[in-house]
Order: C-alpha cells, then sequence, then structure tokens
C-alpha cells in the first residue's frame, strides 16, 4: 500500500512538469507568470544551445533580456546554467603562468 502510494505521488510530480512547454494560440511559447518564457535547451555539436520559440538565442542575451532580477526562477537558473557551461568550455588555451 505505502509503495503504491510513494508511485502514485511520484507519478503525479513528474506530470505536473509536463505543462512547461505549452504554446499560445499563436504558436509561441507560453510564458511563466513572472514574464519569462519557456526555452527548449539541446545539445549541437557537443555544446547545449538555447532554443526560444524555435530559434537559437545566446544564452547570455536571453539572461539579460528575460532574468534580470528573477534568480529564483526555474527556467532562468537552466538559461545561466548553460551560459556558465559555455564560458567555461570555450576550448582555448589556458592563460600563461596559471
Amino acid at each position: 500500500m505505502r509503495k503504491n502510494l510513494i508511485t502514485a505521488v511520484f507519478l503525479a510530480l513528474l506530470l505536473s512538469a509536463c505543462g512547461d512547454n505549452e504554446k499560445t494560440p499563436n504558436g509561441q511559447q507560453a510564458q511563466a507568470q513572472d514574464g519569462v518564457p519557456s526555452v527548449e535547451i539541446k545539445e549541437i555539436n557537443g555544446k547545449q544551445a538555447v532554443f526560444l520559440d524555435g530559434k537559437i538565442i545566446k544564452a547570455s542575451e536571453f539572461r539579460d533580456k528575460y532574468c534580470l532580477g528573477k534568480s529564483g526562477n526555474e527556467t532562468c537558473n537552466k538559461v545561466v546554467f548553460v551560459a556558465q557551461m559555455d564560458s567555461t568550455t570555450s576550448g582555448g588555451a589556458m592563460p600563461r603562468n596559471w
């Protein structure tokens, strides 16, 4: 009985996360309550890319446009993580005397 209850709660949590990528009648991404649109994050050529309305947008550009002052927003946290990963995996050489 207890296993079934835990399983039901787990499934309910998984299903509640599915409504994140809803689209408006004109086909654009629905906006969250705080004005931050939903995005898709996909891997392209070994790097993560942020897609807004089906188009690639730089993570830093999205962060600057939608995420200023919204540190608790889940979408912003994901995009900031992608921006940080992009800046740390530039593929360049280490600075001299590092």
